[in-house]
């Protein structure tokens, strides 16, 4: 959405280490990329919670095809993580389905917050 489609917006897909357009085998990456160097323009996060699976914020479970493939070959970080890891390799990163109370823990640490009780027991 934020590289300037639709929300309603055709699927796209890691194939090759490119971001492609599932429905007009368009390469978006260099799209994907530009849009993503512009939001990462400023300070580190201190914590990225990315969408599962997603091509492009999952964390280690993006699936990855390879061309011509009809099922994955594999699976990595979409190409938000992997940017962000590649300019802020010590963020903390999890993904939304994966949040524990330890990496909350982690985050409140990071910022020097009191970590609330109540969140210790979390995922």
């Amino acid at each position: 959405v934020f590289v300037g489609g639709p929300i309603d917006h055709p699927p796209i897909d890691i194939v090759d280490g490119r971001v492609v357009n599932r429905a007009t085998d368009e390469d978006v990456t260099a799209r994907l990329d530009a849009a993503i160097d512009a939001r990462l323009s400023g300070a580190p996060p201190d914590a990225v919670i990315g969408k599962a699976k997603s091509p492009s914020c999952g964390h280690g479970t993006a699936r990855l095809y390879m061309r011509g493939a009809n099922t994955p070959t594999g699976r990595g970080d979409g190409q938000f993580v992997a940017r962000i890891r590649q300019r802020w390799p010590t963020v903390l990163i999890c993904d939304a389905e994966q949040v524990t109370g330890e990496f909350l823990a982690s985050v409140w640490a990071r910022v020097g917050a009191q970590f609330p009780p109540e969140l210790r027991h979390f995922g």
